[in-house]
């Protein structure tokens, strides 16, 4: 186990905030490279990774979401079009 300690001050520092796609690739980047030098153990580590991986589900799913809405007015629209063709 390395002998430097994470502080909560150094993390809150060095993690990018899970706001993109790219930050948290780059947090996982981080808590990969703090595990593997022995900063943290695995478990922490493997926590972390899984905050990350919930992020990106959750983020997807607000994708998904918006485009969805955005089909559905695009399908009422189309259909307003159809019945004045009609």
């Amino acid at each position: 186990m390395a002998t430097d300690k994470l502080t909560v001050a150094k993390v809150e520092r060095d993690l990018p905030p899970m706001t993109t796609p790219e930050n948290v690739k780059l947090r996982l980047e981080l808590i990969q490279n703090w595990a593997l030098g022995g900063l943290v153990p695995g478990a922490v580590a493997g926590a972390a990774v899984r905050a990350c991986e919930v992020w990106y589900r959750v983020n997807d799913l607000q994708h998904d979401r918006e485009r969805t809405r955005e089909l559905e007015k695009r399908l009422k629209e189309l259909q307003k079009e159809l019945n004045k063709a009609r």
